[in-house]
């Protein structure tokens, strides 16, 4: 499928195809009708609209000569060829109580002060329903479920719809309304079991991809003199009876992405090797619903 990417340091969406071709750039300019803050998550709906969730300021009336602005969460919405749509208010996502939260900061009229709803630094995820009329932001322990206005219809649960279950080492499904229906996997290196799931996809017929942060190492020797340069142990998981030789050894790491059934059942298991400079250089960070890892 396509690959969309929200870069929050350059302040721009890519769109890019299944071969890697850039289909589009979203990056807002003065003549724009909206504005991007704080970028963060992304997700795509069943018709291919693009969700951004990102933080928005609005100033407050009436703040007797001061620079007084709230800051709250927003999702802008986009057409699946980078056309704006609309912005969907999410304000009531940890509102403030009074004024005496407001803090100094750069606001769009210079230094003054912020309302902010809860810490902005801290981490979301976003997710919609194929349809895009329900949108689950996932904050803390929580899942928050808002229509496409903002109004928040549930709040339940520790993950939404088949996503990871970072703290218990599992998956957790919930229903669209916020029913516990099942619980995936546990903590552990073989196969059906999870260490730190980070990513979860769910493909069309319901099947389900996970990647976790299991990490299996294999040690050989080259039969090359080690240099003098090079680390005696160079990871610390290297054998003991491989220290002596005084050969060069090759270090190869393999992750992997498991695809489970809808009722938790393990149907399969991907293995990716990585060796030499990929092992520091590359990060798997997400799965596609047809099981592609990024």
């Amino acid at each position: 499928g396509n690959l969309y990417i929200s870069d929050a340091e350059l302040n721009r969406v890519q769109k890019f195809s299944p071969d890697g071709r850039l289909a589009f750039k979203i990056e807002p300019d003065e003549k724009s009708p909206f504005k991007f803050t704080s970028i963060s998550d992304i997700a795509v709906d069943g018709e291919g609209r693009i969700y951004l969730l990102d933080w928005k300021f609005e100033k407050v009336k009436g703040s007797s000569g001061q620079i007084l602005y709230r800051l709250f969460l927003c999702v802008h919405v986009f057409s699946p060829e980078g056309e704006f749509i609309r912005d969907i208010d999410l304000r009531r996502l940890g509102e403030p109580k009074g004024l005496s939260g407001a803090v100094p900061a750069v606001t769009p009229e210079g230094m003054g002060f912020v309302l902010p709803h809860g810490d902005p630094k801290r981490e979301l995820r976003l997710a919609v329903s194929r349809s895009g009329e329900r949108i689950f932001v996932l904050d803390s322990n929580r899942v928050i479920a808002f229509d496409g206005k903002g109004e928040v219809l549930n709040r339940f649960g520790r993950e939404i719809v088949s996503a990871s279950d970072i703290a218990a080492d599992r998956l957790l499904k919930y229903s669209l309304d916020g029913k516990l229906i099942s619980s995936i996997g546990r903590y552990g290196y073989e196969r059906g079991e999870l260490v730190d799931p980070f990513r979860a996809a769910i493909s069309p017929d319901g099947s389900i991809y996970v990647l976790d942060r299991a990490e299996f190492k294999r040690f050989s020797l080259t039969g090359f003199k080690r240099r003098a340069a090079e680390p005696l142990r160079p990871d610390p998981d290297l054998p003991e009876e491989m220290l002596g030789s005084g050969m060069r050894i090759e270090k190869a790491v393999f992750r992997r992405v498991q695809k489970f059934s809808p009722d938790g059942e393990l149907l399969s298991q991907i293995t990716i090797r990585l060796e030499g400079e990929e092992v520091e250089r590359f990060e798997l960070v997400a799965v596609s619903p047809t099981g592609e890892v990024y």
